[in-house]
């Protein structure tokens, strides 16, 4: 069995989510495995966005809770959310990975695997391995009733309208 994985299981069966990770030490003689191999079976479980690994941070070792994003890509996932919805990237384009990556301190992986699960759960960008620009992760076509259209207090259709012409003018009721 792959190190990453018998890593994965022994932290499942013993571990509830949000628990603080055990030391290298211990993990390595609760699976069997080598230090070396439980730290980059560790790494890449944190590329994964399974764990949050920080080994120097005693509070930046722990479980992820199921859904929720890792500590380091909240920040990202919110940029893209933004520009995908301020119509800066595009339905169809490909997301600048590369770019965004080097930006926020990640690696492409994280930025692919980790971050943008999110945002294909949300429905705002998807993977595709034939996409017109190659493989990557593109902004996904929106359907009409996934774009939110918010229409001010102002201009909502209604009898308050013509019952109350102050409102319009931002006088009193």
């Amino acid at each position: 069995m792959p190190a990453t994985l018998r890593v994965r299981e022994h932290l499942v069966r013993y571990l509830r989510p949000g628990a603080t990770l055990p030391s290298v030490q211990s993990l390595a003689h609760g699976t069997g495995l080598s230090v070396g191999a439980v730290k980059t079976a560790l790494h890449q479980l944190n590329d994964l966005g399974f764990i949050c690994y920080e080994p120097r941070a005693q509070n930046g070792r722990r479980i992820l809770r199921p859904g929720l994003p890792h500590p380091h890509d909240t920040e990202v996932i919110a940029i893209i959310r933004e520009r995908i919805l301020n119509m800066i990237y595009l339905p169809g384009e490909a997301l600048p990975v590369g770019i965004l990556a080097r930006q926020f301190g990640l690696t492409t992986r994280q930025v692919t695997h980790r971050a943008c699960r999110h945002l294909i759960a949300e429905g705002l960008v998807h993977h595709d391995n034939k996409g017109p620009h190659g493989p990557g992760v593109y902004v996904t076509q929106p359907a009409l009733q996934t774009v939110p259209h918010h229409v001010p207090p102002s201009q909502e259709p209604g009898p308050h309208r013509a019952q109350n012409p102050n409102r319009l003018a931002g006088g009193p009721r």
